[in-house]
């Protein structure tokens, strides 16, 4: 029996231990549970922090980490914050991001290398996430982090930095009832970033949110959809499911018409977003 583990130690021995000898991606450090001498060597991150153009440019992050025992993953990550770089004045529409939590984004185009020629210093790990700016929720904080690759543990973490996407998403009609020589309204969403200026335009008459002229008044800004009660629904229930549609990058507005005419097909929105007109 003895014999038998002796032998079976020797087994085992001869596995293990010559693994590390010929990987030339290990070097023997004194290890420590938050792993040893990871840290971070260069990165581009902070230069690359500003405000952006929706739909031009490209995102262009690279970090570079040295490490021992052996080399790590590199991963991006995003959180989410509406204000970052908010250049205009406070809006009661702003949300505060204190609770958001750093995520892991997928990079568009993603390079990864390493060298593993060891040295007194360690091993390179480097990263390069490419990323298109083509959503104004791209707003926000970005970062790289050094990441164990056996056990997932975040060993260094590298800048943080500061974009803010601005431009016109989208703008469509989401609600709207229009009856002939009847009161009737047009709901519209728009998504933008920063805060739009709306404008309706009919064939006589321009309004802006808040405004009444004519057979025409206009709704409020606001960060819920509106929503047109039917007498048979249950407004509280409505008034619960209509907050949870809010989005702090989303805005609605409605035109109420006390007499729906032919003039109502030449009616016309314009958003405007700091000196940019959609």
């Amino acid at each position: 029996m003895t014999n038998f583990i002796n032998f079976f130690y020797f087994i085992l021995f001869s596995i293990i231990i010559p693994s590390k000898e010929v990987d030339e991606c290990y070097k023997s450090c004194e290890k420590t549970k938050f792993g040893c001498n990871t840290k971070l060597v260069k990165t581009n991150i902070i230069s690359e922090g500003g405000i952006y153009k929706l739909n031009e440019g490209i995102l262009n992050f690279t970090c570079l980490f040295e490490s021992l025992p052996g080399v790590v993953n590199v991963k991006w990550k995003f959180k989410k914050s509406p204000n970052v770089l908010n250049q205009l004045p406070e809006n009661k529409y702003q949300v505060n991001n204190d609770r958001e939590m750093y995520k892991n984004i997928k990079c568009d185009q993603l390079k990864y290398s390493h060298d593993c020629s060891g040295n007194d210093k360690g091993h390179l790990s480097f990263s390069n996430c490419i990323l298109e700016v083509r959503d104004i929720r791209m707003t926000g904080y970005y970062k790289c982090e050094a990441i164990d690759s056996l056990t997932g543990q975040v060993l260094s973490t590298g800048a943080e930095t500061k974009i803010r996407v601005i431009g016109l998403q989208s703008v469509e009609v989401v609600n709207s009832r229009l009856v002939s020589l009847k009161s009737g309204y047009v709901q519209i969403k728009v998504c933008a970033n920063s805060y739009p200026f709306i404008t309706w335009i009919l064939k006589d008459t321009i309004l802006q949110p808040n405004e009444s002229k004519y057979y025409y008044s206009s709704s409020k800004m606001s960060n819920v959809p509106f929503y047109n009660i039917d007498k048979n629904e249950d407004k509280n229930f409505q008034s619960i499911k209509n907050l949870s549609l809010s989005d702090p990058y989303c805005y609605y507005v409605q035109l109420f018409i006390s007499n729906v005419n032919k003039d109502i097909e030449d009616l016309h929105n314009a958003s405007k977003i700091k000196n940019i007109i959609y």
